[in-house]
């Protein structure tokens, strides 16, 4: 697994290339999203549309990473899943706690239009 990491806006965007299927990609992915907080970031983007497969563990390790996330006052959101894996989304039932958008365009716009606005002074 490679993670690739994007910003766009407030949000970071971490596009997960290859195998999310647990073992040494869990300190990866969990490294991932430490360097976000320590960086100050609280918004990322998840996108898969370069993950071939995911596993249980690798469900568990978006799941941890979501939880991370919402303990910061932040949150995770999940796009371009293929149809494979949004099957084991569903099987899981993910998308009732994570929130997973077709594409990551639609994912943007959603952070984009949920981003806290600045006071006016």
């Amino acid at each position: 697994m490679k993670i690739q990491k994007k910003i766009n806006g407030d949000v970071v965007v971490l596009s997960v290339q290859g195998d999310l299927l647990g073992g040494p990609d869990a300190g990866r992915f969990e490294k991932s999203i430490q360097q976000v907080l320590d960086d100050g970031g609280v918004r990322v983007l998840v996108d898969m549309g370069e993950t071939r497969r995911i596993n249980s563990c690798g469900v568990g390790i978006l799941i941890r990473a979501y939880d991370t996330m919402q303990k910061a006052n932040g949150t995770l959101v999940i796009a371009e899943a293929t149809r494979r894996i949004n099957q084991v989304f569903y099987l899981v039932h993910l998308a009732q706690h994570i929130d997973v958008y077709e594409t990551t365009g639609d994912a943007l716009a959603v952070m984009s239009a949920d981003a806290p606005k600045s006071a006016v002074a």
